[in-house]
């Protein structure tokens, strides 16, 4: 099974509350905050499993898919990673006993930490600044 990178939002809920005049609604702004964030992660997973090369086409078989999960504390999630397809991406990543571990999902996770964030943080800020500037 491959290696999927989750980003999620702890507390969307209430945030999703101060969205609650929203034309689309609170989850769409959500969601669309973690597929931004999800897609620096992408790209650049997609950058590095192409430098890979080994065998296949791992870098094309990378995608971003979001949900949110409304439970206790709501979460909207963007899972990165190749598909159930692949079934030879996780040991790309950590390696077997005859192959060196390339890794490619941790690292774009990593490197871009502060991109995530600040993807998440500006999609909340520009929508509150349009909801505010419009009166609601």
């Amino acid at each position: 099974m491959a290696r999927k990178v989750n980003i999620k939002i702890e507390g969307a809920d209430k945030i999703i509350q101060a969205f609650g005049k929203m034309e689309g609604g609170a989850v769409g702004v959500m969601m669309e905050a973690v597929k931004d964030a999800g897609d620096i992660v992408e790209t650049d997973m997609q950058s590095r499993a192409d430098k890979i090369r080994k065998t296949g086409n791992l870098e094309g078989e990378i995608a971003i898919r979001s949900q949110y999960e409304q439970k206790k504390d709501g979460k909207a999630i963007a899972y990165i990673g190749p598909g159930k397809d692949v079934d030879y991406a996780f040991f790309v990543e950590v390696g077997t006993k005859d192959t060196k571990a390339s890794p490619y999902a941790r690292p774009a996770v990593d490197k871009n930490r502060k991109k995530i964030k600040e993807a998440i943080e500006n999609k909340i800020a520009d929508t509150l600044e349009r909801l505010w500037s419009s009166g609601i």
